[in-house]
């Protein structure tokens, strides 16, 4: 790789690292931020994009026109707030609109290049095919339903712009590497935040995050990024030196995701590591049987024999600065203050953490009134589904003690002073003879499948609140049901498609191309995607892992020359 090759592999390395905080940032922050934070992922791609294309061609009169006058409406919306003493322009944070116009400036700047270049000059070639052509149909039916919900179109354009860049070897190359160092960057990043300012005082850890379940996302993925960057030290004859840090980076990451306590996220973590050793060190390196069991036994006898540090930095580097941060509403007469002694009773301890999560896993198989006591004590770390208090609704109630935080679910970009509170939710039953968290997924699998339709569902329908139990769902808990909710049918029956179609075309490729560095770098993004959506929120606009999986299909990923 040339200078000029390393400096964009630097490059991508802090884009990708930047998108990670943005995720971060979503998933903490109000909606003032958070939705500024959302319109930034579009302008990191525009960095992505600018650096494969010819800006010259961009210095016309017309794209002066057009700054000047986004420029112009965005000072607009900024100064005819000032009288009112508020920052909301038209139903929308003042900041949140100027980031989207700034989206829409460099789109439309791109778009109009692309239409000559392609129907004007020739000069490309516009082939979406088949994948493509049911991606715009499924925009299309997104977007016409009643969801409200333009970020489809958003997606459509940004990332369409994105597929035809021509990026070179050179670049392509860089770009596979800095998505992989960009993302174990941005776990250093959040995680030295989480070890100065975020006491372990949650016995399901969240990190840097507000919610276990983000936290273990965020986690998976750097795992995934942990494997991939294995895989190309591996095709690149690195020295075992490299290679061994890295086995050890893997190891860690399973510990912070055993201290997240999710199960969906354990899962998918031991379906990424079989899939791993199948396609990747049986077909791409060529290893034995023998050879991959060994190094399975190597990664799970290091995850076990480095838990004990992980847990130790978790719990005793926050105790340095002694300065904590809560989010949103995280705050607690239960949590650890600045003036609370290192070895206070609010402190999760080893004992205290190993009781709840064997718990956690008894609890997963029990069925009936049948108990242990270790579930009793895991119960403490229930629900593991992403539920919303009744206060979200517009009760205000006296803050209880709680040993999990709550997500911040707005998913509109805009004011939640402006939002309804006289939304109705429907009363649903909790499943029961069985664990809490997955009779409650049960349940709720259940309400929105009964209420799928055609067109879709609006931003104030789809909330559920349990009978007898104090909480409400805002999701579907699955990502094909709320994109078969939200969208309609019709879009819910063309994404799952999508879904199978693309794990086909990924592995089939990989299987062709044994050799290839980045192959497998699509397939391990899709399987934490559709994986960890099976039971999570991944669909948020915002979250580093929508942004991936849009980012992986690529063709750059399997057109590889040596």
């Amino acid at each position: 790789m040339g200078i000029l090759g390393r400096w964009k592999r630097w490059l991508y390395t802090l884009c990708f690292a930047a998108l990670s905080v943005l995720d971060f940032v979503r998933n903490t922050q109000n909606g003032d931020v958070w939705g500024v934070a959302v319109n930034l992922t579009g302008l990191v791609m525009l960095v992505v994009i600018a650096s494969a294309w010819p800006l010259k061609r961009l210095l016309t009169v017309g794209n002066g026109v057009w700054t000047l006058a986004c420029i112009a409406l965005a000072v607009y919306a900024r100064v005819s707030i000032l009288p009112t003493g508020m920052d909301v322009f038209h139903g929308m944070y003042v900041w949140t609109f100027v980031s989207a116009v700034a989206n829409a400036w460099w789109i439309g700047i791109f778009l109009k290049d692309l239409v000559k270049k392609i129907w004007v000059e020739k000069s490309l070639a516009f082939r979406p095919g088949r994948l493509g052509g049911v991606w715009i149909l499924l925009t299309v039916l997104m977007v016409c339903s009643l969801s409200q919900r333009i970020w489809p179109l958003w997606f459509l354009a940004m990332f369409g712009i994105f597929y035809l860049t021509p990026y070179t070897e050179e670049e392509s190359r860089a770009l596979a590497d800095g998505l992989i160092d960009g993302t174990i960057l941005g776990f250093f990043g959040l995680q030295i935040f989480a070890y100065g300012f975020r006491p372990y005082d949650v016995i399901r850890y969240v990190g840097a995050y507000t919610n276990c379940n983000m936290a273990a996302l965020h986690y998976l993925t750097v795992y995934a990024a942990v494997l991939l960057k294995l895989h190309m030290l591996q095709k690149r004859s690195a020295s075992g030196w490299r290679k061994l840090l890295y086995l050890v980076g893997a190891c860690g990451m399973l510990g912070f995701l055993f201290m997240t306590m999710g199960r969906t996220s354990w899962g998918i973590a031991v379906l990424l590591t079989v899939v791993y050793g199948f396609l990747v060190m049986r077909r791409s390196w060529g290893l034995r049987w023998r050879q991959i069991l060994v190094r399975g036994a190597a990664l799970t006898l290091g995850t076990v024999l480095l838990f004990p540090a992980v847990f130790g930095t978790v719990r005793w580097l926050p105790t340095i600065l002694h300065h904590p941060i809560w989010f949103l509403d995280e705050y607690s007469p239960n949590k650890v203050h600045s003036f609370d002694p290192a070895d206070s009773w609010k402190y999760t301890e080893m004992d205290e953490f190993l009781e709840a999560a064997l718990g956690r896993i008894w609890g997963t198989f029990r069925t009936g009134s049948v108990q242990n006591p270790l579930v009793l004590t895991a119960e403490a770390a229930q629900p593991q589904i992403e539920l919303v208090p009744a206060e979200r609704s517009g009760e205000r109630q006296a803050p209880e003690p709680s040993m999990e935080p709550k997500e911040n679910k707005t998913e509109e970009h805009e004011p939640e002073d402006n939002k309804s509170e006289e939304n109705e939710s429907e009363e649903i039953e909790l499943v029961g003879n069985m664990d809490t968290a997955l009779g409650a997924r049960l349940s709720i699998y259940r309400a929105y499948f009964r209420d799928l339709n055609l067109l879709g569902h609006g931003p104030a329908e789809g909330m559920y609140q349990f009978k007898d139990w104090d909480y409400h769902a805002w999701h579907a808990q699955n990502l094909w049901l709320e994109v078969a909710y939200r969208y309609g049918i019709p879009a819910g029956i063309l994404f799952a498609a999508v879904t199978v179609w693309l794990l086909v075309s990924h592995t089939r490729r990989l299987k062709l191309c044994p050799d290839s560095v980045r192959a497998v770098i699509p397939l391990l993004m899709c399987l934490v995607f559709f994986g960890y959506g099976t039971m999570e929120c991944v669909w948020n606009t915002g979250q580093y892992i929508l942004v991936l999986f849009f980012l992986v299909q690529h063709p750059l990923f399997y057109r590889e020359r040596k």
